[in-house]
């Protein structure tokens, strides 16, 4: 397979490299003229909130084209073709991608920018393609411009470009422990950009449950953030409750919510409340002491239902418990008494028909990724013993094999 990569500016060069498998050829230039209007633009399959608006179709490009930015973790895009090469765009200095074509080895995409990618010796006829968000940039917009590819007619060749969406999906919700948190890294000290350089989401727990599911997928999960209260009271007014609509999170982001269009995960998974509880309350928050935070994080928990279900009421509702965090044994127990029967009555009072809560055992997990989150091998015990726990209960996928 040959990679040929057409950069927009002299200087600005992105990593492509095989992950794995046979040797790959890069080269680069600065002409930036690979997409042309006499291209077909592939219309992707997409996992993830993005917002996606018009390219102008000016200037000798192909009409139909569309920019998709995104800022939640774990987004990705799939599409199909006939033909032996495909042009992916992108407009993104910050994230890094992984780029799959049928079972070739994988690609990984860093910090691209203003860029054309050009993917070609994958052999004539029918291809698949994906393209898989690795990073977490939550503060710093990316985006992907989308596949392109030669002139193709006839109905088997409209027939081969279509990607249907999974019959199951699922949804997670939650903070860091989604996000894949520096989990690349082999040093638990890390700065704030090698844990930006060394997360991935698609190697968290989440993605290897929704894989093992043969599951869609959404990760909308941010790093150091509680439902009512952030880590160490940072940015409270940016806490999972205020940004968890969004379609993107950027707190100076005037879009509109996420509409949700054909999203309609059969399961929600809840992952929130470590960072409520895992640093002391500081004088001058919103709450002077723990009690009133654990009924602040039951009354978020209370409404959160209720949009989940609005969003989506069909879906089941796990609600992975919190840990302990700060708190003592006994306002932990006190978190636990009271919560968990005003939540069901909560559910019952919307209409929910299936809320569960789960909690990880001692899974002896050895937390040597940045700033003590959890590994790899954490991530896949992690994953392991949700899978475990949701093949014991079928229904929750409401009869989707």
């Amino acid at each position: 397979m040959v990679v040929r990569k057409t950069l927009s500016r002299v200087g600005l060069m992105a990593l492509l490299i095989p992950i794995s498998g046979a040797a790959q050829t890069l080269t680069a230039d600065s002409r930036n003229q690979t997409v042309t209007a006499g291209m077909q633009v592939l219309v992707p399959h997409i996992g993830g909130r993005v917002l996606a608006t018009a390219l102008d179709a000016s200037a000798g490009k192909p009409a139909g084209a569309q920019l998709y930015t995104h800022q939640w973790p774990g987004v990705y895009f799939e599409a199909a073709f006939e033909g032996s090469r495909v042009v992916l765009k992108f407009a993104d200095e910050v994230n890094e991608y992984r780029l799959w074509v049928d079972n070739l080895p994988a690609l990984a995409i860093a910090q691209p920018g203003q860029t054309e990618i050009t993917l070609t010796g994958i052999g004539s006829g029918a291809h698949r393609v994906r393209l898989e968000k690795v990073t977490e940039s939550i503060w710093m917009l990316g985006a992907f411009a989308g596949f392109y590819v030669d002139p193709q007619t006839g109905d088997q060749a409209a027939a081969a470009q279509r990607v249907e969406a999974r019959a199951r999906q699922i949804e997670f919700v939650g903070d860091s422990d989604m996000t894949g948190y520096g989990v690349r890294s082999s040093t638990r000290v890390c700065t704030q950009d090698e844990v930006r350089l060394r997360s991935d989401a698609q190697q968290a727990y989440p993605v290897l449950v929704a894989r093992h599911f043969d599951a869609d997928y959404q990760i909308n999960a941010i790093s150091g953030r509680g439902l009512v209260r952030n880590f160490d009271g940072m940015v409270p007014d940016h806490t999972m409750a205020d940004m968890y609509a969004r379609i993107l999170p950027d707190e100076t982001s005037a879009v509109a919510d996420y509409a949700g269009v054909g999203w309609q995960p059969q399961i929600i998974y809840l992952g929130l409340g470590s960072n409520d509880f895992f640093s002391p309350l500081k004088p001058g928050e919103a709450w002077p002491d723990n009690a009133a935070l654990i009924d602040g994080y039951i009354a978020g928990m209370e409404a959160l239902l209720a949009t989940l279900h609005v969003r989506s009421p069909n879906a089941a509702i796990v609600i992975h418990w919190p840990d302990k965090g700060m708190l003592t044994d006994a306002d932990y127990l006190a978190l636990e008494a009271a919560a968990k029967p005003r939540l069901r009555q909560a559910a019952d009072r919307v209409g929910i028909k299936v809320l569960e809560f789960y909690a990880f055992a001692d899974l002896a997990l050895d937390m040597t990724a940045c700033d003590e989150h959890a590994s790899l091998a954490d991530h896949r015990k992690r994953a392991d013993a949700v899978i475990a726990r949701i093949a014991l209960q079928p229904a929750l996928w409401g009869g989707k094999n």
